[in-house]
């Protein structure tokens, strides 16, 4: 049995949706990093990101 048309469909949105999650999650989690701390120097509001990439790809 082959793959149709469909399943393949649905298991490209699924790929996508999932990349789409990772991206959303990293964007709010950076964001609420940076508005979390507004008056952070430049290197703890780097750290705050570092630490947001490493949770939100998981």
């Amino acid at each position: 049995m082959g793959i149709t048309g469909t399943e393949s469909s649905n298991s490209k949105n699924l790929k996508h949706s999932a990349i789409s999650y990772q991206l959303m999650r990293y964007a709010n989690a950076t964001a609420t990093a940076i508005s979390q701390r507004p008056v952070a120097t430049l290197r703890e509001q780097f750290m705050s990101i570092a630490h947001a990439t490493a949770t939100a790809f998981e």
